[in-house]
């Protein structure tokens, strides 16, 4: 894979002073450019690297010799908030994912607070020091039980769905009670909730 990143010199201020007179040819007029490196990942500003770099260029003779000045025109030319964007991108980007989890886990628990036909969930078992997933259904509800079908697979690592080929076994299925389930949900056995396929 072609991965672009490095880094980069950009003006990132410009300043005109016409009150200093050139060491060279005696005009006032000065230019002053600000420059600063950045780091790069496919042209994304990552974060400003090393100091702000000065240059002057008198605006007749184009002579760069004056050091008149630079310091001050070096303090006050700040780094601009883009040459930041990975490091916002990145930032937001953790922050957007945790709150989808916390969204993620909040609606798992009112959905098995509140289990309704239908719901599918992806267990996880523990045995022998080796997790195996299977996905549970519920067929039916009465009172302070839940009945509940098991799929035909056991997976063997972590998954999203179920496979095209898998399916839901309907003549073999168990009663629980429904606070079964909250407790399966506290130990960490139910990983997901998936609710509106009937």
């Amino acid at each position: 894979m072609f991965i672009l990143w490095g880094s980069r010199l950009v003006r990132i201020g410009k300043h005109f002073d016409p009150h200093i007179r050139c060491e060279n040819c005696g005009n006032f007029s000065q230019n002053f450019f600000v420059f600063r490196k950045y780091i790069h990942f496919f042209f994304i500003p990552l974060f400003p690297i090393g100091q702000k770099i000065i240059n002057s260029e008198c605006v007749y003779c184009k002579d760069t010799f004056n050091g008149e000045k630079k310091t001050h025109y070096l303090h006050i030319t700040k780094t601009p908030v883009y040459f930041y964007t990975g490091i916002i991108l990145f930032i937001t980007l953790i922050l957007y994912l945790i709150a989808a989890n916390i969204h993620t886990q909040k609606q798992k628990k009112e959905y098995i607070e509140n289990p309704q036909k239908g719901d599918i969930y992806l267990i996880r078992e523990d045995k022998e020091k080796q997790a195996t997933y299977y996905y549970v259904k519920i067929k039916s509800i009465e009172e302070n039980s839940v009945e509940l079908i098991r799929n035909r697979f056991t997976y063997d690592s972590f998954v999203s769905s179920m496979n095209n080929k898998d399916y839901f076994i309907e003549e073999q299925s168990i009663f629980i009670p429904a606070d079964a389930l909250k407790e399966m949900l506290g130990k960490g056995r139910i990983i997901s909730v998936e609710r509106g396929s009937q």
